[in-house]
This record gives structure tokens, C-alpha cells and sequence, in this order.
């Protein structure tokens, strides 16, 4: 064999080792459906964080569940945390499966333990519910807002073990990784326009966007809300913003139960609330209702106005009383929901406004329910999800960028 052939056949054999660790490392993340539903043991799990939102500590010690809880909100009627069957989020069994705690101040860390030495063996969800009744629903239903969503439990002789998805985790985060956040700079929002700007009724048909002049209102409204929070840092704008969209916007359960396109556009929205106008599907005097994509795009309009690179995701969530493994393949791969992601200090902050919002607009059950519903309570647990902790509830397919 000559020098030639040599080099060739060297040659040959580096790259094809180069594709195999490519091949490799890129399977590492490539995981099938099942092993996205898989869940597994965990120590503990940490959520949100300690800055301006909730943030929990969950960890087990022999037979205990141990909590560290800090909570923006005070919450004078307490709150219950509770262990409810898996898979149906049913309270289930004698008065050990929820626990009373007493009023909590705002801004206080409270710790608490909570005891399954004498809880039945089997699969279950630990969450924590506000006592707090912020509203009835049209059908009789009492709302206890649901401050925790889950954690997966399985308790075996008395013995609690914590479950999490890892897998989802792992693989929400490359696929965040995918993306250069330069794309996210931008002041408009026109790289979302068949997803936010379609006329009323027609998704796939959007209106015409004036960047310009749409921009600048977007950045007159949100320096507005960074000045009155007196934010100064992009992390702290974008919590106020956040405190901005969840308190001031409805979820739109109405067009659900009229099987209506919801009304999105981030620009005629936010018009429409600041100006108090508006009579129409989505609006009275001010009031808005929007859907998980208008949550996303006022915050995504209002976020970029303050220089904050920030982005839409979409993705597959489930309910508290829902399953990853219940999941379908084809499901799991199913958008259904919408959050965003904001660039600061070197990491995307994982943020979802509509979950954070508990007003809401209608009732998905009754078709003629027009009645506004505003909530004092808003769930600081979705500014700032941890990827492990929200792999529970929301998994991502895609990122929108320059569309």
C-alpha cells in the first residue's frame, strides 16, 4: 500500500470515528418515547428560585416528606399540602392524605414535614394548593389555586421515594440549547406573525404588522411597568412583566367552550387593556382574554421592548391529573401549549405567563358563560421553572425563531 493510500485509508477511518462520536453523542439526547415517560428516583427536587418568585426544597428523610417553602404572596388562610392518587388526582384516604398549615406571611420561608408512615403503598402526587377560595365556577366547582402542580411519589412500606422525568429534562434543555439567542433580539414581534397577528377567525391569514410604530408602543407600556416595579436589572423587569400579564389578563375559557379561534394579537391586546376599550369576543371595557400563545406574545412583545432577547416555545403539557405515561407517542409530540424563554445573565429563564394567570373569561363547560373572573393570587412557581421540576408538566417541540 502506498503513502497515498495510507493517508486515504487514515483519513477514512478519522472521520468515520468522528461520525460515530457525533452518532454517539447525539443519542445521548435522542430518546425514544419511552424513555421520555420514564421516570426516576431523585433525592430531591428543587424548583423556581429564591429571587422574586416561589421556590420549593423537596427531599425525603426516612419516612417524611420535607418541604422548605418560600412564597412571595401571603397566604392569611394557609395552605394544604396534599397527596392525591396517581393517575387521577383524586385526595383519596383518611385525613394523613392532607395536611392544614396556618396563615403565612409574604416573603416568608417556611419549612413543614409531612408524614407517610401510615399512607397506603402505591403511586401517588404530592402538591400544594392554596387555601385561599379565589373564585366558584359557573358549575359549583371551588377553586383552590394548585401553588405546586406535582411531584411524583411512590410510597412503599411507609416510606416515600420522589420520581422525576430526567429524560425530559435533559432533552428540554438541548433542545433550548439549539437555538442562538441573537435570533431572540428582535424589537418586533414579526417573526410570530401567522402565530400571533391572524384576523379574527383566519390563523393562517395575518394582518399587516407596522414594525415601527407597534415597537414603540410596546416599549412606551414597558418601561411604564419596569418604572412603577422600579426594576433595574433584566431579571427583575422581566418579573415584572410577568406580574404584569398574569395579573391584568384573562384566560380565554370562552372561546374553548364556543370552539372560537382565540383572539392573540399581543398589539390590539394590550391597546385595547391599557385604553380600557373594547367590545367584542375577547374584550369588555378592558378586559382581555387571551389564550397560552397571547400570554406568550404579550410578554414576548413587552420583554424584547426592554432589550431582553426572548423567545416563544412550543410544546406538549399536561394536566395535574395527567400522565406522561399515559401519553401517546403521537401526543407526545403534539403541541398543545405555549410558554417563553428569556436570555439573562448567560441562561434562558424558563417562564410560562398563562400558567401564572389564574383569571380567566367564561367556562369551557358552559357555552354561554361571558362572566370575568379575576383572581388575588397568581402563581410565582412559573417565573423561573427549573428544567427538572417543570419536565413534569411541560415538555418542549419546538422554537420559533425567525419564522
Amino acid at each position: 500500500m502506498n503513502k497515498k493510500n495510507v493517508l486515504k485509508r487514515l483519513s477514512c477511518v478519522f472521520l468515520a470515528s468522528v461520525v460515530t462520536l457525533n452518532a454517539t453523542t447525539g443519542s445521548a439526547l435522542a430518546y425514544t418515547s419511552t424513555q421520555l415517560k420514564t421516570s426516576v428516583p431523585a433525592s430531591s427536587v428543587t424548583t423556581g428560585n429564591r429571587v422574586c418568585g416561589d421556590y420549593y426544597k423537596i427531599e425525603t428523610a426516612g419516612s417524611l416528606i420535607k418541604v422548605t417553602y418560600k412564597h412571595k404572596l401571603a397566604y392569611p388562610k394557609g395552605f394544604s399540602p396534599r397527596l392525591l392518587a396517581y393517575p387521577s388526582g383524586v385526595l383519596k384516604g383518611p385525613i394523613q392524605y392532607k395536611k392544614q398549615l396556618d396563615g403565612l406571611g409574604a416573603g416568608e420561608t417556611t419549612s413543614f414535614e409531612y408524614d407517610c408512615s401510615e399512607v397506603a403503598d402505591g403511586k401517588y402526587y404530592f402538591r400544594v394548593c392554596a387555601n385561599e377560595i379565589t373564585a366558584e365556577s359557573s358549575v359549583g366547582l371551588t377553586i383552590y389555586p394548585t401553588l405546586l402542580p406535582q411531584i411524583r411519589v411512590v410510597v412503599k412500606d411507609g416510606i416515600p421515594t420522589l420520581y422525576q422525568f430526567k429524560n425530559i429534562a435533559a432533552d428540554n434543555r438541548n433542545q433550548a440549547g439549539k437555538y442562538s439567542y441573537t435570533k431572540s433580539r428582535k424589537k418586533s414581534l414579526i417573526d410570530y406573525k401567522y402565530q400571533l397577528f391572524n384576523k379574527r377567525g383566519y390563523i393562517k391569514n395575518p394582518r399587516t404588522i407596522n414594525e415601527a410604530a407597534e415597537s414603540t408602543y410596546y416599549k412606551k407600556v414597558s418601561d411604564k411597568i419596569v418604572t412603577a416595579a422600579k426594576a433595574y436589572t433584566n431579571y427583575k423587569k422581566a418579573f415584572a412583566i410577568f406580574e404584569f400579564v398574569t395579573k391584568n389578563f384573562y384566560y380565554d375559557y370562552y372561546a374553548d367552550a364556543n370552539n372560537k379561534v382565540p383572539y392573540d394579537d399581543p398589539y390590539y391586546n394590550l391597546k385595547n387593556q391599557q385604553n380600557k376599550t373594547g367590545i367584542n369576543a375577547n374584550t369588555y371595557k378592558g378586559k382581555v382574554a387571551v389564550q397560552c400563545d397571547g400570554y406568550a406574545g404579550l410578554f414576548t412583545a413587552l420583554a424584547r421592548a426592554q432589550g431582553i432577547p426572548t423567545r416563544m416555545v412550543y410544546g406538549r403539557k399536561i394536566t395535574n391529573s395527567s400522565t406522561w405515561e399515559g401519553t401517546s407517542s403521537t401526543a407526545l409530540k403534539t403541541n398543545t401549549h405555549t410558554w417563553v424563554q428569556c436570555r439573562i445573565n448567560g441562561r434562558w429563564v424558563n417562564i410560562d405567563p398563562q400558567q401564572g394567570s389564574l383569571n380567566r373569561y367564561g367556562n369551557k363547560d358552559v357555552k354561554s358563560n361571558k362572566k370575568w373572573v379575576k383572581s388575588t393570587i397568581v402563581n410565582y412557581y412559573y417565573f423561573d421553572m427549573s428544567y427538572e421540576q417543570m419536565a413534569a408538566t411541560h415538555k418542549f417541540n419546538k422554537i420559533v425563531v425567525n419564522s
